[in-house]
């Protein structure tokens, strides 16, 4: 008995509170208040439950749990629409698909999961029929007063409404303000941790049960505060215990990944770096090898005899290539130099400087073949440093190659 003689709350005439729940969802910001929430089926007894507000079902899901495990002869109902909202946030079907995949086996034959509206709902319940209300649904100032007096003719003359959030005090979210307005009218009692949960008795027949609560003294209610969050302490405690193995073996995985990773890159840096030291010694004992040629090639051109000889043939190739060049009808040495100003200003022999210089320069030796057509169109030619007309004079005529770009041809539009 408390100083006003009224008895007070003993945990253990309701072992209920104390069990494990089934369903846990990390998402749920009523995880704490699960023992709380088995208690006041406990308590209540109610005949019929009606939750407003259901998302994964957490709640809903502790006090089907509760009306199970003690027998009761109570009908339950959780209506939502199974879509969000500007709160909570939008979600699909899978989210109401996995709650009746959890619900329907174990409480299906008492309990209805009512995808509806709140408004369309409440006709469906009879006037003084329900016994607990639990709004959790739009957490707005007005969403919530509009909730509260559509469904307040549907209480009975014991019930128990349940508010969730009463102390969240941020965006558009005003429960708080609601219940600091409903208060003084009922008789009440707050719990202020996971985002606070108001219980107002608004039926005119008291529950005995729940009369520690609505007198208990400022003491008495920081005791019952205390118990209750302790004990819903252990379950958001064991889904963080949960996550953090969960995080901690996804960790292990990738860091296993990573270092596997780390060994194969280890081992192909070592098998590259066996083939850049190959290389260097390949490189080195080429560059040797390069000297070594060079060495003999700079000796035989040091031989004056052989020196001789190269000049003589030089000289005597040039002379060759000149005459055949002068004697094609592809050369005209007077238009050639007509045409390239500073060929006749150096007074350079016009063939000797086409075979040099003009035609790799892309200059035509007459009007009749183009040196830099031929030399982009045969490629070939380019890449072996060949003058274009004296390749074409050797070769390139008998190959079928052509001295200049083809004619276009015009198509007549009739």
């Amino acid at each position: 008995m408390n100083s006003n003689g009224i008895k007070t709350m003993n945990p253990l005439d309701y072992p209920v509170c104390l069990f494990q729940p089934i369903l846990l969802d990390t998402t749920s910001a009523w995880i704490e208040h699960i023992p709380f929430g088995m208690f006041i089926i406990d308590a209540l007894r109610p005949k019929t439950l009606v939750e407003l507000g259901t998302h994964t079902g957490v709640s809903y899901s502790a006090f089907c749990q509760a009306v199970k495990q003690l027998g009761l002869d109570t009908r339950c109902y959780a209506i939502d629409t199974w879509a969000g909202d500007s709160q909570a946030g939008f979600y699909g079907a899978d989210i109401l698909a996995d709650l009746r995949a959890h619900h329907d086996p174990l409480y299906g034959d008492f309990s209805q999961l009512l995808q509806s509206t709140f408004d369309d709902a409440a006709q469906y319940f009879s006037n003084g029929s329900i016994d607990l209300l639990h709004i959790d649904g739009l957490h707005t100032y007005d969403a919530v007063a509009h909730d509260f007096a559509t469904w307040l003719p549907k209480l009975s003359p014991r019930a128990v409404i349940l508010f969730h959030d009463t102390n969240v005090r941020e965006r558009d979210f005003g429960v708080w303000k609601f219940w600091e307005e409903i208060c003084p009218k009922y008789p009440n009692f707050e719990f202020l941790h996971e985002h606070g949960l108001g219980v107002l008795c608004v039926g005119s027949e008291s529950t005995l049960a729940l009369e520690p609560f609505f007198s208990a003294s400022p003491d008495e209610c920081k005791i019952i505060r205390e118990f209750f969050f302790t004990l819903g302490l252990r379950f958001s405690a064991s889904l963080d215990s949960q996550r953090l193995t969960s995080e901690k073996e996804r960790l292990t995985q990738a860091f296993t990944a990573r270092e596997k990773e780390v060994k194969e890159l280890m081992a192909q840096v070592a098998t590259q770096k066996i083939e850049v030291n190959r290389l260097v010694v390949e490189v080195k004992a080429q560059e040797t090898e390069k000297k070594r040629v060079q060495q003999q090639l700079n000796n035989v051109l040091n031989n004056r005899a052989v020196r001789t000889l190269y000049q003589l043939s030089t000289s005597v190739g040039l002379l060759i290539q000149t005459y055949r060049l002068e004697n094609s009808d592809l050369f005209d040495k007077k238009w050639y130099l007509a045409n390239n100003s500073d060929v006749r200003a150096a007074k350079m022999d016009p063939a000797r400087h086409y075979l040099l210089f003009g035609g790799f320069e892309g200059r035509d030796p007459g009007p009749h073949f183009s040196s830099a057509w031929y030399l982009n169109t045969y490629t070939d030619v380019r890449d072996a440093g060949m003058n274009p007309l004296i390749h074409y004079i050797q070769s390139g005529k008998k190959e079928g190659r052509k001295a200049q770009s083809p004619p276009q041809k015009v198509q007549l539009i009739e």
